[in-house]
Formats: structure tokens, sequence, C-alpha cells
């Protein structure tokens, strides 16, 4: 019986049929994943299931800020404050200045263009302007007065 066992092709033999049998056997030993498995478990790296939610969250977070912003947050961006409802209401004078003329002795004339109908005013301080009062008529502005409305207009072009 030692005889037989000496034999170097018996023994490879024996050894490649034992090394068949290890390999066709592991399937057995330890089973594959199903397909359905194999599916869940690819799901938790792919973006867009519900298992790989919370990393999605983290990669969206960290591509939101700013690489190079001081604290890597994204600056605030600023809100206009509400305007008050007296502003709402203001009314707006439908005259732009066209041209001042006069001298320094507060005997100027403005000369004011409706902006509705494009019809040129030449008027004094004291003098109406529609429903506009002249207040007053200064190097390049002119102030009318309508009720408690206080309007300033500047000459076009100049400042």
């Amino acid at each position: 019986m030692n005889k037989l066992f000496s034999s170097p092709l018996l023994l490879t033999l024996i050894g490649l049929n034992f090394l068949a049998v290890l390999v066709l056997g592991i399937p057995y030993l330890l089973p594959l994943p199903t397909a359905l498995e194999r599916d869940q478990n690819r799901g938790a790296f792919a973006f867009g299931t519900e298992a790989s939610t919370s990393q999605t969250e983290d990669y969206t977070n960290a591509l939101e800020r700013p690489i190079f912003h001081t604290n890597r947050r994204r600056p605030v961006k600023a809100v206009a404050a509400p305007t008050p409802v007296a502003q709402a209401r203001r009314i707006e004078a439908p005259f732009s200045l066209v041209g001042i003329l006069g001298g320094a002795n507060n005997k100027k004339t403005a000369y004011l263009e409706n902006k509705n109908t494009g019809e040129t005013l030449s008027v004094k301080a004291g003098e109406r302007a529609g429903d506009w009062t002249v207040h007053s008529i200064g190097q390049d502005i002119v102030t009318l007065i309508l009720n408690d409305e206080r309007r300033v207009i500047q000459l076009a072009g100049g400042g």
C-alpha cells in the first residue's frame, strides 16, 4: 500500500481531485448572494437611493459650501427693508426740470416739462404748476409742494 501512494502521478491526481472538490464545493459552503441581494447592496453606494440619502446630503452640503470664503458659509443675501406705508402712498410730481433762468436776487424762472403731456411751463417761486406750488428755485433744483408732500426736482444732467 505504501507503494501505491508513492507514485508521483497518483499523488498529483489525488491533489487535483481534492482541489476540484474544494472549488466546486465552495458555493455550497459559502452561498453567493442572490440577484436581489446584489441589487440591494449595490444601491447602498449609488446616489439617489433611500439607503444613501445621508451620503447624498453630506456631499450636497459639502459642495454648497464656498471653498474660498473665510468661514466656508454662503454669504447672507441682503434683504431690502420693507418700505413704510407712508412712502408707498407717495405722490410723484409729474414734472421734470428742463432749465432755470434768472439772477441771484430771487427772480428766477424755472421751466418744467409735464411728463404726461410734454407741455412746458415757466413758473417762479410762489406760483402754481398744476396742483403743485413752487416753493423755491435754487441753482439747479426746484422744490414743489402739494399739501404735506415736498418734492425736489433736480435739473436733468445737473449735479
